[in-house]
């Protein structure tokens, strides 16, 4: 989502570059026809809300998000329009409009029904009997949290839901929001974590080295921080990544239990890989450049190799021991696994979509760098096509000064003699 000096700048840039609406940023939400509204004042009902944002179209769907003891407004809400075309005109006309002394911001979202929500554009009321369960399931919630919370760690959507609260600003109209949806989060992920009661022994890397990561700093470094952008690397992993040759290289690590040989310089045994002799990748010199020699190691994307076989080696991806959740999430996303084929197919499963997912992201950045790129030579072809006309004018013009200074010259000779 983009912030109301976002979207302002966003359209200021489009209408300087005189970008054509079939390369706006909006067309990046075709997809949906949900619009976020933030800093809505309290007061407003649904039906208010409604009557601001129907002349931009026709609403179908709108949730007014409230609290579940109180029912009171939190201030943001989500509406969906008949027209998709209706959301850009909503952004583009009511992001940092004034609403009883409020600035409320307006931005295209990809809104997620909850289960049983209907569309509707009326007042929604909840049923009593589904309060009252809900009520007594959250009582029952806190008091297993409760129960155990001095018995195990923090898992990662605790960790992230502290980070959320502390990294936002107050008066920014998603934090309520966010903190609501990471709320819920948390409590699906304990759910899942009590109905497997899973016995906490430490985490073991897939190169089967448990005892060495006992030991400190053998864990990758956490940064709570996204990596400085880089477009050469990304050109060049969507070169490589979307190249239908491209054939998957690097050492291959091959389970301890596998009957395979390993062959030198092809494939390596989990229990031989040396964690001092790899690399120690400081967070400066990320992202390695793809032909980096110290990228070894096979992956799942054809022509990109990795620096480590596994993620929770120093320097390598992946979150501490204390905040990762991993085999938890994991089996809660796949309670069917049952026997080692099963495990090997699900992750088999998880790798592959985990690949096309990058796959498909590179694609619309590749799809929107030639958009530019077409939009930018338009550009070009305009202002030389201008520049080319203030010439042809400025010669006309010298032409019709040195014309008229000729037959000034004539008269004033004529005059003369």
């Amino acid at each position: 989502m983009q912030s109301v000096r976002q979207v302002q700048r966003l359209n200021d840039l489009e209408l300087q570059k005189v970008v054509p609406p079939n390369a706006s940023w909006h067309t990046d939400y075709r997809d949906t026809a949900y619009i976020y509204i933030g800093g809505l004042p309290f007061e407003l009902s649904e039906g208010d809300v409604l009557t601001i944002f129907s002349q931009y179209g026709n609403p179908v769907h709108i949730n007014l998000v409230r609290d579940k003891e109180t029912g009171k407004s939190k201030g943001f809400a989500f509406l969906k329009y008949e027209d998709q075309r209706s959301c850009d005109l909503a952004v583009d006309n009511l992001s940092g409009a004034g609403v009883m002394g409020r600035v409320i911001s307006v931005d295209h979202t990809r809104y997620k029904k909850k289960e049983g929500e209907m569309e509707t554009v009326g007042d929604e009321t909840e049923d009593g009997d589904e309060t009252d369960r809900e009520g007594a399931a959250r009582s029952k919630r806190r008091r297993t949290e409760s129960e155990s919370e001095e018995e195990r760690p923090m898992i990662k959507e605790e960790v992230e839901l502290a980070k959320l609260k502390n990294s936002m600003d107050d008066d920014d109209p998603m934090k309520a929001y966010m903190i609501q949806e990471k709320q819920a989060e948390i409590e699906d992920a304990l759910k899942a974590v009590s109905l497997r009661k899973p016995k906490y022994t430490g985490y073991v890397s897939a190169a089967g080295m448990a005892s060495q990561h006992d030991k400190p700093g053998n864990w990758a470094n956490y940064v709570p921080h996204d990596l400085k952008y880089a477009a050469d690397f990304e050109d060049a992993l969507a070169k490589v990544a979307l190249d239908a040759d491209a054939t998957q290289e690097g050492i291959r690590v091959l389970p301890d239990g596998s009957d395979e040989q390993a062959v030198d310089g092809a494939s390596v045994r989990a229990k031989d890989v040396n964690m001092q002799s790899l690399p120690n990748i400081s967070e400066d010199d990320l992202p390695l450049p793809l032909e980096d020699s110290r990228r070894i190691f096979v992956s799942p994307v054809p022509g990109v190799k990795l620096t480590h076989p596994a993620g929770y080696l120093e320097g390598g991806p992946g979150l501490d021991p204390e905040m990762d959740t991993f085999q938890e999430d994991f089996l809660a996303r796949h309670p069917d696994v049952t026997t080692p084929a099963d495990l090997k197919n699900a992750v088999g499963k998880e790798v592959d979509e985990a690949v096309e997912q990058l796959k498909e992201r590179l694609r619309k950045r590749r799809a929107a760098k030639e958009r530019n790129e077409q939009i930018e030579k338009e550009l070009k072809a305009l202002r030389d096509q201008h520049e080319m006309e203030l010439k042809i004018h400025n010669r006309m013009r010298e032409e019709s000064e040195r014309k008229k200074e000729a037959r000034e010259k004539r008269r004033r000779d004529r005059e003369g003699g």
